[in-house]
């Protein structure tokens, strides 16, 4: 029998070690998570095997990515890659 519960949650940031999630479900800090991260340019969603709980505060917490597939940590590194350079190139003053 698993005590398996699902839920949903919106994204508010992500890095490669992890990220923070919005979500109804209740967790605890030390919980175990799979995830799995819907991005905008992928058909099929990012998954997370392996994401303890780090932090909660009221309905947001942090989670650490620690397991996934090679092809999910490529996917994961160029998203992270891509939404870096977008920050940059808004944070950068046009000449």
């Amino acid at each position: 029998m698993s005590d398996a519960v699902k839920g949903e949650g919106r994204l508010l940031n992500l890095s490669l070690g992890g990220g923070a999630i919005e979500s109804p479900v209740a967790v605890s800090r030390g919980d175990y998570l799979k995830l799995q991260i819907q991005l905008p340019d992928q058909a099929t969603p990012l998954e997370i095997d392996l994401a303890p709980v780090r932090w909660v505060e009221g309905k947001t917490f942090g989670v650490e990515f620690i397991t996934m597939q090679p092809s999910a940590k490529h996917t994961l590194n160029r998203c992270v890659a891509e939404l870096d350079k977008l920050f940059h190139e808004q944070a950068s003053p046009h000449q």
